[in-house]
């Protein structure tokens, strides 16, 4: 009886201590992670004469690494955040940045339902825009149909459409709501390349109604 008490507390023993390291190195695979993509953003933000700020502060008051520019006459900021997807959080890239003539009201553009959340998106239509290709690609729903055209000019819906091609299976969505334009996808971005078309993408959205006026 002692013998097998003395093996039960040992396998009991063993697998806390396995659970231990495991957490251990899971955390330290974050850290070292969040490092890497510190790293790899200042490194991206110094080649495009861009400001980097770390991450700072700890829960519940962190602060993500960001990144801040100018692409045009736009300001755009890219931050790392996190979305929850299926009840689990998940890491994601958001770049936003404010149009120059806020237009009063929503519209969401996404390529995989499960980003669009809130309970302000219960009172968007679902809606096409008759361009065939992107409406296969992505699904809008808009506070109106004028809204929608406004905001989604084709030059725009070309561009999100490049930088979905050039990505494998991306998974993102594109936010207007009253001047505040965002895009946000699954993934800490780490490529120069997607990280310079999201950033044209935002600024060319933040511009897309003055274009649209413009051109009418």
């Amino acid at each position: 009886m002692e013998i097998a008490l003395l093996a039960f507390l040992a396998v009991c023993w063993a697998a806390l201590g396995t659970g231990a390291i495991t957490s251990l190195v899971f955390r330290t695979s974050q850290g070292g992670r969040c490092r890497d993509l510190e790293n790899l953003w200042e490194r991206y933000a110094w080649s495009k004469n861009y400001r980097f700020r770390p991450a700072t502060g700890e829960r519940p008051h962190a602060r993500s690494p960001r990144i801040e520019g100018r692409v045009g006459d736009v300001e755009v900021v890219i931050e790392a955040c996190t979305m929850t997807v299926g009840g689990s959080p998940r890491p994601c890239t958001r770049v936003w940045g404010n149009a120059a003539a806020p237009v009063p009201a929503a519209v969401v553009v996404s390529s995989d339902p499960r980003l669009v959340q809130g309970p302000w998106v219960h009172g968007l239509e679902p809606m096409t825009l008759g361009d065939p290709y992107f409406d296969h690609a992505l699904s809008v729903r808009a506070s109106s149909g004028d809204a929608a055209c406004r905001l989604l000019p084709p030059a725009l819906r070309r561009a999100l459409q490049g930088l979905l091609s050039s990505t494998f299976k991306m998974s993102v969505m594109l936010q207007l709501l009253d001047g505040e334009v965002s895009l946000t996808w699954l993934g800490e971005e780490t490529r120069p390349s997607t990280l310079d078309e999201a950033c044209a993408v935002v600024a060319r959205a933040c511009a897309a109604p003055v274009e649209h006026d413009a051109y009418r």
